[in-house]
């Protein structure tokens, strides 16, 4: 099965790959055998900075974003490309998040959503979004205005100090909420990554009918669905710079006069996650192309990011142990990978908790079709 793309397609994403890695990685350490100098330690790292001033002169920010509101509206297929290749780059930006945000916004009907959604597509806002994927809860309900004061458990979200506000969504209501806001308690935490990940928990924050956002009608699974879409293809994309950082050492490590990867034992590895990689990928095109159709994904979101999960894990662990003691090194791409999907794996849940939550959701499913036949 091939998929087959426009040219136009084809074009932005060459395009794009082309803004992406205009500022790429100059050099590779082959191993600690080869290192002669203090100058072969330095390894130069890509301008992320750079590389998302040139996504935003493309409009990548908006190409999630409606027509109807001044966005691109160029589709689920497109913007899952996108995020994969950042994936390769260990790109971190609060990007992901706020994609989650834009789906919100654009069903929102208030001068202050608008507003957001342009600062989005200029690129120069970002906003976290608390209680899609784990549970806010009321401490006491005024009926007066809808005035409600709650509390969460612990939220972790990347590079909070870049997010401009959050959006919490609380009884299927969606409120709008400075960083600042009195009761938002923000705890910057180690992680196995060793990027900026924060705790993020709300005590007693009083929201009020002013920060309710003005949207008719939402359906917060889809969204939640298509977010884990997402964060399978950012894992896709690690995925791949990782296994490629393995097929490339043992390429030029050499042990006895011969190619690592000319040993059978490692080659057929490899040959074997990237098929899986590869089917990985088809179930990801299919599912972000049903997205465009209008269909429900949020089992089949669920379903990929279990499975994708699995698979960059598994190509994590491998790629690492081919790489020998080097790969446990500072000095290793392979060992930047390894970290980022450590945690990137498991931000939505184990798999084995994703696939639990597939079952119920097919048994909540049987048992609703059950009672209406």
């Amino acid at each position: 099965m091939e998929i087959k793309y426009s040219p136009t397609f084809n074009i932005l994403h060459k395009t794009i790959l082309e803004a992406i890695y205009r500022s790429s990685i100059p050099k590779s350490i082959d191993g600690i055998e080869t290192i002669n100098s203090v100058s072969d330690f330095k390894e130069a790292k890509p301008d992320y900075q750079q590389i998302w001033d040139n996504l935003k002169e493309l409009g990548v920010p908006g190409f999630s974003i409606p027509l109807n509101k001044e966005g691109y509206e160029l589709g689920e297929t497109t913007v899952i490309m996108i995020v994969k290749e950042l994936g390769k780059i260990l790109f971190d930006k609060p990007y992901l998040d706020t994609l989650i945000a834009s789906d919100i916004l654009s069903l929102a009907n208030d001068a202050l959503s608008e507003n957001s959604l342009s600062s989005i597509m200029n690129g120069e806002s970002f906003i976290g979004v608390l209680g899609l994927s784990s549970e806010i809860y009321c401490n006491n309900i005024s009926n007066q205005h809808k005035n409600l004061s709650v509390s969460s458990y612990n939220q972790y979200l990347s590079n909070v100090e870049q997010i401009n506000q959050f959006l919490l969504v609380v009884n299927n209501n969606v409120y709008r909420l400075p960083k600042n806001a009195s009761g938002i308690e923000i705890k910057e935490v180690k992680n196995i990554s060793n990027t900026r990940i924060s705790k993020v928990s709300l005590n007693n924050v009083q929201l009020f009918y002013e920060n309710l956002v003005s949207i008719d009608e939402i359906n917060f699974k889809q969204i939640l669905g298509r977010a884990r879409l997402r964060q399978a293809a950012y894992l896709i994309g690690l995925s791949e710079g990782a296994l490629m950082e393995g097929i490339n050492y043992t390429n030029r490590r050499k042990q006895f006069d011969k190619k690592l990867i000319e040993n059978q034992s490692i080659s057929s590895v490899f040959a074997s996650l990237l098929a899986q990689l590869e089917g990985a990928q088809l179930k990801l095109e299919h599912t972000a192309w049903l997205d465009e159709q209008n269909k429900n994904i949020f089992e089949e979101g669920t379903k990929i990011l279990a499975l994708v999960a699995e698979i960059a894990l598994d190509i994590s662990r491998k790629s690492l142990h081919f790489h020998g003691a080097f790969g446990m090194t500072k000095l290793s791409k392979i060992e930047e990978y390894y970290r980022f999907i450590a945690l990137e794996a498991v931000r939505y849940g184990t798999p084995k908790d994703l696939w639990l939550e597939v079952g119920k959701f097919k048994m909540s499913s049987l048992k609703e079709n059950f009672i209406h036949q």
